[in-house]
């Protein structure tokens, strides 16, 4: 990375955290030209680690980062996740890779979990990390998955679970319909498709993005 993005992804950072201070709040803007709408789910487990047995799912914040355009400009935002998992991150670059690239959250009886992976190599991981050392870095992103207009990008389910050795392990999966998790507890997934939940979202039901996430979901095609 030269260093003129190092700066501006520096830059990027202070202004994310400002806004990870204040709250974040995503505001869900209509679909200008060349942009793309991310979407995607977290499910964060703590399988036996603490003694807990634990999911959760519900304000969990995300940074979301990325590659985009032909000189490979830095992206990095911060999303939060509902009260049912999912998030969204509308007007991304359409020429771009993106990933998870850390997230954040607090649990129960207090303390908070602060995950981030390098991106550096392709076999690497996610790890756990201070609060707010969550940045850009890292130059290898796996390809976005297509979509049939290219104004959507699934960021698919991502399952998170922390063993009671602390090993951390991280699922992705187009699907969590009866998806059964091996866990030291009994564990069963059930939600809908990423399109089909914001399909039938009240907030996306008069928005520009709804056709598109239609054209997307094998229900609404």
């Amino acid at each position: 990375m030269n260093k003129s993005v190092r700066i501006f992804s520096l830059l990027l950072v202070s202004l994310s955290l400002l806004m990870c201070a204040r709250g974040i709040n995503v505001i869900l803007t209509e679909p200008e030209e060349n942009k793309v709408l991310l979407v995607g789910s977290i499910f964060f487990i703590l399988d036996g680690f603490g003694g807990a047995q634990e999911i959760y799912k519900d304000g969990i914040e995300i940074a979301i980062a990325g590659l985009y355009g032909s000189k490979d400009d830095p992206f990095f935002e911060w999303v939060k996740t509902d009260s049912a998992g999912f998030f969204f991150l509308p007007n991304a670059p359409a020429n771009g890779r993106y990933d998870i690239k850390g997230l954040r959250f607090y649990i129960k009886g207090g303390g908070g979990i602060s995950l981030v992976k390098s991106f550096r190599d392709i076999r690497d991981q996610y790890q756990s990390t201070s609060w707010d050392d969550i940045r850009f870095s890292g130059i290898l992103f796996s390809k976005t998955p297509e979509v049939p207009d290219k104004r959507i990008v699934n960021l698919k389910h991502n399952l998170f679970i922390i063993r009671p050795s602390g090993d951390i392990e991280h699922r992705t999966t187009d699907q969590l319909l009866e998806f059964t998790v091996p866990l030291s507890f009994d564990l069963t997934l059930d939600t809908p498709l990423i399109f089909d939940y914001f399909i039938e979202n009240e907030a996306f039901e008069n928005s520009a993005w709804l056709p598109f996430l239609k054209k997307c979901s094998p229900y609404y095609e």
